[in-house]
C-alpha cells in the first residue's frame, strides 16, 4: 500500500500547490476549495454507501477520483489516504478496508474544517517559481 503521510503534521492543504496552477488569487482559491469540499462530501457519502453495499469496485473508483482532486488542491495527505483505500478495495479484508476508510474520513474532516475556517487563503504568499 502507498504510504500516507500522518495527518497530524502541518496544515491539511498546501496552498502553494493550487496557487501554482491558478495564481495567488485568494478569492479564486477559496472558490476552488469550497467546490472541492462539496464534491468531497458527495464522494465520502458515495464511498460509504458503496462499502455498505459491498461494492468494492464503486468505492475504489470514487476513492480514485477523490485522490486526484485532493492532490490537485494540495491536500496531499488526503490523496495518499485515498490511495491506501483504493488499494485496500482491491483485495484486502473488510476490516482493513474499513480502517482505511476511517483514516480517509478523518483527513477529509480536517480538510473540510480547514476550508470552512478560511484556511490559508487570507495569508497567501506567492509560490516559488510563479511569475504573474
Amino acid at each position: 500500500m502507498a504510504r500516507a503521510e500522518g495527518s497530524s503534521r502541518g496544515e491539511p492543504i498546501d496552498v502553494a500547490v493550487l496557487a501554482r496552477l491558478i495564481g495567488p488569487q485568494p478569492a479564486m482559491l477559496a472558490d476552488f476549495y469550497v467546490d472541492f469540499a462539496r464534491s468531497a462530501a458527495d464522494a465520502m457519502l458515495a464511498i460509504e454507501q458503496a462499502l455498505a453495499a459491498g461494492s468494492r469496485g464503486a468505492a475504489e473508483s470514487v476513492a480514485h477520483r477523490l485522490k486526484g482532486s485532493a492532490r490537485l488542491i494540495g491536500a496531499a495527505a488526503l490523496g495518499d489516504h485515498c490511495e491506501c483505500l483504493e488499494e485496500s478495495c482491491q483485495g484486502s479484508s473488510d476490516d482493513v478496508m474499513q480502517s482505511a476508510f476511517q483514516v480517509v474520513q478523518e483527513e477529509a474532516k480536517r480538510v473540510r474544517e480547514w476550508i470552512e475556517t478560511g484556511g490559508g487563503t487570507s495569508c497567501l504568499v506567492q509560490p516559488t517559481g510563479f511569475s504573474p
